[in-house]
């Protein structure tokens, strides 16, 4: 089942550009002015029958600020989950990052049954974008940009071996999930896009998804 909604998403997805492209008039030639980008992030999550529905308005560009709408509203309704509204700015060729993560802290190293060595772990989303570009005339603007979100699943015991006495010792270590989503894009300016849907681990039909907005101006 996850693998049908990333294949009906991507075949939306490139539809929806083919016929951008389309539609669009030929721009040539980049800025040679230093422009400033603005990226917002939201990412949602809500049962997967709801989402079914909404994914292939939201994977087409024209019809993607009128599934937003739809699910800002059920977000107001509490049928939807904001899990994070993320926003950053950054100048031409200047990677920028947002999140809303928190550390945790776990073992990696034992002299059983104590621990001798931590790691930390952000967990949360972030959003990574790097401007490379922007049209001569302003309309669109050329971007790389990951988007991710970390989540901490469980803790899974393991065998540490014995002591004299014959008791069994044990090792808890945390179990993550991590949802990526990496490109490089030409949006016109301004534009809102789908830019990744997943299915949640171990949520009972839960599914995230990555709404991006990315506006450019020109430096004064």
């Amino acid at each position: 089942m996850k693998v049908l909604f990333a294949l009906l998403l991507c075949g939306l997805v490139a539809l929806s550009r083919i016929f951008a492209q389309e539609a669009a008039p030929e721009i040539k030639g980049n800025s040679t002015l230093p422009f400033i980008v603005t990226a917002e992030s939201r990412i949602v999550v809500l049962p997967q029958k709801e989402a079914v529905l909404l994914l292939p308005e939201l994977a087409d560009d024209a019809r993607c600020e009128a599934g937003y709408e739809r699910l800002q509203a059920m977000i107001q309704d509490g049928k939807a989950e904001l899990v994070a509204d993320l926003v950053l700015k950054t100048r031409e060729g200047k990677t920028a990052t947002a999140a809303a993560s928190e550390e945790m802290r776990y073992p990696t190293e034992f002299d059983p049954p104590t621990p001798t060595a931590f790691e930390t772990r952000d967990l949360g989303p972030s959003l990574e974008l790097t401007p490379i570009s922007l049209s001569a005339d302003g309309r669109s603007v050329e971007v790389n940009v990951t988007a991710r979100d970390v989540r901490f699943l469980h803790w899974n015991r393991y065998d540490a071996g014995g002591l004299p006495n014959g008791e069994r010792l044990g090792i808890e270590q945390p179990q993550f999930h991590s949802i990526r989503n990496t490109s490089t894009l030409r949006l016109q300016n301004g534009q809102r896009i789908l830019f990744g849907a997943h299915k949640i681990p171990g949520d009972k039909g839960g599914m995230e998804l990555f709404l991006l907005r990315v506006s450019a101006v020109k430096s004064p």
